[in-house]
């Protein structure tokens, strides 16, 4: 099912007091739904065939629309990487001390709500990407120096012994 959102950029607007707001809230939308659109078309077809029309065909949105939320692919992608990797600092976790019992709970919410599913499929396409796609390696590669220390710092806090 398509997203039933307008991503036509508007003119602007004179008073931007009133409208900074909205038009905000508007612009993040768009970007959800151009991200979840990538999502399911890595996931579909994966990342060397996943092109900005495709995604474009997907989020039902003008290619202009597209671009101006993310003048590249690779733009895209770190996004959609950001998005993918937010999943996995999980801040509902207890603040009690987990023992062995809750720490293999994680870990297999962690296989079947990323590994086993569409974002996880489409996040392994992406990151395998990186081997092979120069531009996009170059794009994301301090990107997920930043996540690994996120989640090392996460783990680290949830896990305190």
């Amino acid at each position: 099912m398509k997203p039933n959102v307008s991503l036509t950029h508007r003119s602007p607007v004179r008073n931007t007091r009133s409208t900074g707001g909205v038009r905000q809230r508007q612009s993040s939308e768009a970007r959800k739904v151009l991200v979840e659109a990538t999502i399911r078309c890595l996931d579909k077809w994966g990342y060397s065939d996943t092109s900005i029309a495709r995604i474009q065909d997907e989020a039902n949105v003008s290619r202009g629309a597209l671009t101006h939320h993310f003048p590249s692919k690779e733009d895209l992608m770190v996004s959609t990487i950001d998005h993918l990797l937010e999943k996995l600092l999980r801040p509902s976790l207890p603040s009690k001390r987990l023992n062995q019992s809750d720490i293999v709970a994680d870990l297999r919410w962690l296989a079947k709500n990323m590994t086993g599913s569409q974002p996880g499929r489409a996040l392994s396409e992406v990151l395998m990407a990186t081997r092979t796609d120069t531009k996009l390696n170059a794009r994301v590669s301090d990107r997920l120096v930043e996540w690994n220390q996120k989640l090392d710092d996460a783990v680290l806090g949830f896990y305190a012994s």
